[in-house]
C-alpha cells in the first residue's frame, strides 16, 4: 500500500486501503474481462469505486487540517505566545477544492504527502510548546 502511495495519512497504514483498492479493481475487471469490455468507459467504474471509498477519509482529512489549529493556538495563548490569525480556508471550501483536482492521482498523492507533512509540523510545533512550557515551570 505504502509504495502505491495508498496509506492513512494519520496512522501510516497502508495495507487495508490497498487490499481494499485490489477488491475493488477486482470487481471492475472480472466482470470487463469476462465481457471483453475494456474499455475506459467500463474500466472507469474502479476510479469512481475507488474515490467513493477514500472520500470520507479525505474529508476527514481535510476537516481535521482546518480545526487542528484551533487547539494549537489555545496553547500558544496559555503559554503567552502570540498566535498568528487563521487565514486556512473553511472546511467547506477546501472539501470543494479536493473533490475538483483529487481527479488526478498524482494530485491527490501530493495533496496526501502535504497533508502529511502539515501534520508533522504540529507534532513538532505542539512538543516546542510543550517544552517551553516545562521549562518555564
Amino acid at each position: 500500500g505504502d509504495a502505491a502511495g495508498f496509506f492513512d495519512p494519520l496512522t501510516g497504514e497502508g495495507i487495508h486501503i490497498a487490499l481494499r483498492g485490489a477488491e475493488l479493481a477486482a470487481a471492475v475487471a472480472h466482470p470487463a474481462l469476462r465481457t471483453g469490455d475494456t474499455s475506459m468507459a467500463t474500466l472507469v467504474r474502479y476510479e469512481q469505486l475507488r474515490r467513493r471509498f477514500l472520500l470520507p477519509k479525505k474529508r476527514f482529512c481535510a476537516v481535521l487540517q482546518a480545526v487542528i489549529r484551533r487547539p494549537l493556538d489555545a496553547a500558544a495563548i496559555r503559554l503567552g505566545l502570540e498566535t498568528i490569525p487563521l487565514t486556512l480556508p473553511s472546511p467547506a471550501q477546501t472539501l470543494r477544492v479536493i473533490d475538483q483536482v483529487t481527479d488526478a492521482a498524482p494530485i491527490e498523492r501530493a495533496m496526501t504527502f502535504g497533508l502529511q507533512q502539515l501534520l508533522a509540523q504540529h507534532r513538532g510545533l505542539w512538543d516546542l510548546l510543550l517544552a517551553r512550557a516545562e521549562s518555564r515551570g
